[in-house]
């Protein structure tokens, strides 16, 4: 055998190693590993749940408006003072049969500006998930997801999914997902 087709082989037999025992998980394996766990992990912040009926919902809201630690009704902005700088939370939750499925949020530091690259919504997205980590003692993986078209960081716990990722230059998007109802609102 030549040198070169040993060469080759040599190579070939490196990448197949390389490839073969890379196994990173991606966003459908969590998906799967979490909903075959049968935990259930609810708790998200402020008093909101995954699966709380929509009447629930509004009653807390309203009980938070009327004491100032939220203001709105269709869209609701929470002062987010837990991380480097002050920060807004502005969210609204999606509904599958009347209960919370999903509740996308929208953060963004006050103090951005597009020269100020300390407030970018990349800086956030790297501060949002050292936060999540600490509260909710959730790992976070960096994989594709299929439903934002585009990397982020995922924790999966039980049914409880966590997303994020950047979402303009000024505005990281945080996820929470119950997997339970995700097949119903699209997330798969």
């Amino acid at each position: 055998m030549s040198k070169s087709i040993k060469f080759l082989l040599l190579i070939f037999s490196g990448l197949m190693i390389v490839f073969g025992c890379s196994q990173d998980p991606d966003y459908n394996s969590l998906v799967k590993d979490g909903l075959e766990s049968a935990e259930q992990h609810n708790d998200l912040f402020l008093g909101y749940e995954l699966g709380m009926t929509r009447e629930d919902f509004y009653e807390i809201s309203w009980d938070l408006n009327k004491q100032e630690v939220i203001s709105g009704l269709v869209k609701i902005d929470y002062p987010f003072n837990d991380l480097k700088a002050r920060a807004t939370k502005r969210f609204f939750p999606d509904f599958v049969d009347d209960r919370i499925s999903k509740i996308p949020v929208d953060v963004h530091y006050h103090s951005w500006a597009p020269w100020n690259e300390e407030f970018s919504s990349d800086s956030l997205v790297v501060d949002l998930v050292d936060y999540y980590k600490d509260k909710f003692g959730s790992e976070f993986q960096k994989v594709y997801v299929p439903h934002l078209e585009k990397e982020a960081y995922v924790s999966v716990k039980g049914n409880r999914a966590i997303t994020v990722s950047t979402f303009t230059e000024m505005i990281a998007r945080v996820e929470y997902i119950d997997l339970n109802h995700s097949q119903k609102s699209g997330l798969e």
